[in-house]
């Protein structure tokens, strides 16, 4: 192999963007872009304990049953959310907890009380009507508040 290209892949590397297109690396974090309005965010702080108690382990980077297929989808660490279905997070929620096979929470499908259901509901539907955003991948992000209440919470 010629020493520029060595020298050119080492260089690549050392600044984390080598990619054979020259693009970003697939998992390269992402700023998050949505904009969450002030009902948004009223309706996120009325159901966050329900999204840390059944949807955190799964969900989120230091749940006990974190993985990267759902945190792929929705990375729930932080608010406002990352993940590929970040930018349909409302939809994406809704269709997971009353579409035609609820699919969550994982392992128990339509076990949130009624009461939960409707606080998940409201900040669904509060969402769908803020500023649509692209999707966001999981990535660390100081400026956003934890969602996170440690380890094991939730499901």
């Amino acid at each position: 192999m010629p020493r520029s290209t060595i020298a050119l892949a080492l260089l690549s590397l050392t600044l984390g963007c080598a990619t054979s297109s020259g693009a970003p690396p697939a998992d390269a974090p992402t700023a998050p872009t949505h904009v969450v309005t002030a009902e948004e965010q009223a309706a996120f702080l009325a159901a966050k304990a329900v999204f840390t108690a059944r949807c955190l382990a799964c969900h989120s980077r230091t749940g006990a049953r974190r993985g990267p297929r759902a945190l792929r989808h929705l990375d729930m660490t932080s608010y406002p959310f990352a993940g590929r279905h970040a930018a349909q997070a409302g939809a994406a929620v809704r269709e997971a907890l009353t579409g035609k096979k609820p699919s969550m929470p994982k392992g128990k499908p339509g076990s949130l009380t009624a009461e939960e259901l409707a606080l998940l509901l409201a900040w669904a539907d509060a969402f769908d009507r803020g500023p649509a955003a692209p999707s966001m991948k999981p990535a660390e992000r100081a400026d956003a508040p934890p969602l996170d209440a440690g380890p094991g919470s939730g499901g």
